[in-house]
């Protein structure tokens, strides 16, 4: 299950796969669905320049830990990291606010 929730943690979508889905993927597909957020909280699974190109192509600012394998760091806010804690919702892989 891969899940977008809003700074509030209410979900606003949700889409099935099977469990070889690659998240950036399915995280594209999901934030077309709905209104732009500012920020799009993830974890490092989310760390793909064509996601980040996505966003910033929306205007969503990606708040997306590099993976330790990134030889050109992106920059990364761990203050708004800090809040995808509270978000987690029945194994829910993305967040936004």
């Amino acid at each position: 299950m891969h899940a977008l929730a809003d700074a509030k943690g209410r979900l606003i979508a949700i889409l099935l796969t099977g469990g070889e889905a690659h998240d950036c993927l399915i995280a594209e597909r999901l934030i077309r669905r709905v209104k732009r957020p500012k920020r799009m909280l993830g974890d490092k699974a989310y760390d793909s320049a064509e996601l980040r190109e996505e966003l910033d192509e929306r205007g969503t600012k990606p708040v997306i830990p590099n993976r330790s394998n990134r030889n050109q760091p992106y920059g990364f806010s761990k203050r708004f990291s800090l809040l995808r804690a509270p978000l987690c919702l029945a194994d829910a892989n993305i967040w936004a606010m």
